[in-house]
């Protein structure tokens, strides 16, 4: 047991230094070095599993059973009985990454959860040195903030004057920009690091306006709503910002989903959150239509990565269209039978995360599965924001498992 107890503890240090190889991987790809930057995350995840796996408690993870049984058994039979001809090849490929992805994050989950904070710790790091050095190199943002945000009310979004910043897009500056704030916050709240989280977060909200996103502010909002309810849930307030945000959620899932399947196109409604949307009820519209012409709603197209999955809908409709919400490309690539074992099992992290009696756990869900709605994230493999999201999930999660339970008291 001794030897046991010093292997784990010579370990711990290469599991961290890994996991800061991971993250700097799934920051890079999203920037010119995307092959380097995959290259590093798989070798450094793969790192991490054949580390740290021998003292995974499997008894503690049966939960994960539910949802491997929608996103890899089915998938399997679908490939063993001809529903995905399409590109069964691609099929088997991405459900063996979508397990070892799934591996990863018990692992991860076992090694962290009772230092929840060193992984936030990595993360933020990580992020806040790649954004500097990026910033240091493109130099094109500025500090006109209140220029920024009028023109972000007012929807007058210059895509000449959004900044990427060496991202590909401005949107994935947004994102990482958002994670930084999330995590930076957590510290705050943490009383850790202070200094350099507090200046971390003015430092992402100004790069978030600069990009010109509106999601992360979006999901930082609701996520402020839940840690006031978190925090508040036994007075008639925090009661009524319980409510409140449970109906807005309700209404936002709820609306989006309808319009993408029963709108009517030329309806005031449909194109005013269209073009809020950026259009992305109009592209998940055309990409179900697709999947009725290619395939069927009950069992999908099949698993594929996000590039596959693009490939066959600008093949079918000879023009660009991407599927920026989670539960309409789990609709597309796993059918209605898949979606429906993805969100059920998300619901059950939500009830869990509850159970941990951590403010922050339920921060967690509420900013990163808001983001879900506005972009493919949800147990993406390779997406920086699920790798995070993901694992900080598990990590609450297997934390209902142990002695270790808060009661809302702390964050």
């Amino acid at each position: 047991m001794e030897d046991t107890r010093l292997t784990r503890r010579w370990i711990q240090p290469w599991i961290a230094t890994s996991v800061a190889l991971v993250s700097v991987g799934a920051t890079l790809n999203y920037t010119s070095y995307s092959l380097i930057g995959q290259m590093i995350q798989v070798m450094a995840q793969l790192a991490i599993v054949l580390l740290a796996c021998w003292w995974v408690d499997l008894k503690k993870y049966t939960w994960i059973l539910y949802l491997m049984f929608f996103t890899t058994f089915l998938p399997l039979l679908g490939v063993a009985f001809g529903l995905y001809q399409q590109a069964p090849r691609q099929v088997l490929i991405y459900i063996s990454y979508f397990s070892f992805s799934l591996i990863y994050m018990v692992v991860l989950a076992e090694n962290f959860y009772s230092n929840i904070d060193k992984y936030v710790t990595i993360w933020q790091m990580v992020i806040l040195v790649i954004l500097i050095i990026l910033l240091v190199i493109n130099r094109d943002i500025t500090l006109n903030i209140g220029a920024l945000i009028q023109a972000l009310i007012e929807d007058e979004r210059d895509i000449n004057s959004r900044v990427a910043m060496g991202f590909n897009n401005v949107n994935q500056l947004g994102s990482f920009s958002g994670m930084l704030m999330i995590l930076s916050l957590y510290q705050v709240c943490k009383k850790k690091y202070l200094i350099i989280s507090i200046v971390s977060v003015f430092f992402s909200f100004v790069l978030i306006m600069n990009s010109g996103s509106r999601t992360p502010l979006l999901c930082l909002t609701l996520a402020a709503l839940v840690a006031t309810f978190a925090k508040l849930r036994k007075t008639w307030f925090g009661k009524i910002i319980g409510i409140a945000t449970a109906i807005v959620m309700t209404i936002i899932v709820g609306g989006f989903l309808y319009l993408v399947f029963w709108g009517n196109v030329d309806s005031n409604l449909y194109q005013a959150v269209d073009e809020f949307t950026s259009y992305r009820v109009s592209l998940c519209a055309s990409a179900m239509t697709i999947l009725s012409q290619q395939a069927n709603y009950i069992f999908g197209i099949g698993p594929m990565s996000s590039t596959n999955i693009r490939g066959v809908l600008d093949a079918a409709s000879r023009q660009s269209v991407v599927i920026d919400n989670s539960i309409i490309y789990y609709v597309f690539s796993n059918g209605i039978v898949g979606a429906f074992g993805v969100v059920s099992f998300f619901i059950y992290l939500i009830k869990k995360m509850n159970q941990s009696g951590k403010v922050m756990a339920l921060v967690v869900v509420a900013y990163f599965g808001m983001y879900t709605m506005f972009e493919n994230s949800y147990f993406a493999p390779n997406s920086a924001i699920s790798i995070l999201g993901a694992s900080l999930m598990f990590m609450f999660v297997r934390l209902t498992f142990s002695s270790r339970k808060g009661t809302f008291t702390d964050s």
